[in-house]
């Protein structure tokens, strides 16, 4: 049993990629934080994935700038239609803020994954080396 009389600003629940990027944006931001996991390791599911993310349109690849606008059509491709555009142009957009503001943050740095083509590489916008991660 633990002790649940804390009072905190934010709760965090799951310490993987997600969770973990959410509980330091809220810490930089002057607010207490607590994390909870269930599992017996910290990570979650991103624990488990090698801790790949994909984040289109950054300006870090060595060949050069991946676009928004291929980032569009290849996972508009990928939707087969239902994706929320508002939502998926926001993710495109802020995803290389995110990468800055983390590193700026912590001592995570994130690398270009060599030799991991984009999931489906064939699709509109996809890049079968070096993918938008």
């Amino acid at each position: 049993m633990t002790d649940c009389d804390r009072e905190v600003d934010v709760v965090v629940l799951g310490s993987g990629g997600a969770g973990l990027t959410a509980a330091l944006t809220a810490a930089v931001n002057g607010a207490s934080v607590e994390i909870y996991e269930k599992a017996a390791t910290v990570g979650g599911t991103t624990a488990v994935s090698g801790g790949i993310v994909w984040i289109p349109a950054h300006n870090r690849s060595p060949d050069g700038e991946l676009t928004e606008a291929d980032a569009l059509k290849y996972l508009e491709a990928q939707s087969l239609g239902a994706m929320d555009r508002e939502l998926v142009e926001t993710f495109v957009r802020t995803g290389p803020q995110m990468l800055d503001f983390v590193e700026a943050h912590s001592e995570l740095r994130f690398e270009i994954a060599e030799g991991f083509p984009d999931y489906k590489p064939e699709l509109p916008g996809g890049r079968p080396t070096r993918g938008h991660h």
